[in-house]
């Protein structure tokens, strides 16, 4: 998103050039554990599993397109701060 901020483009598109490059890296990756490969012991619950987190995926990234029309990335980039540091702290 940053990149696409300082080559000039809208918050709203920078958002969502960073999600459509970021889409096919995503699947596959998930479809490297996928259930259906024979890697899990119970398909069905790893069927489930990914059905959901892509409905989550989806809708999150819904929201921050439409909230972005709007707003702007500041309470964004201090959320992603605000986890990171929570992450380097629970890791420390």
């Amino acid at each position: 998103m940053a990149a696409g901020l300082v080559a000039g483009l809208r918050h709203e598109e920078a958002a969502r050039f960073a999600f459509l490059l970021a889409t096919p890296i995503i699947s596959r990756r998930g479809c490297s554990r996928c259930p259906i490969s024979g890697r899990c012991a119970d398909s069905g619950v790893g069927i489930g599993a990914a059905a959901l987190a892509g409905v989550v995926a989806y809708a999150s990234a819904r929201f921050l397109l439409r909230y972005l029309r709007l707003g702007r990335l500041d309470p964004f980039a201090y959320y992603c701060a605000a986890l990171g540091a929570a992450g380097l702290v629970f890791i420390h």
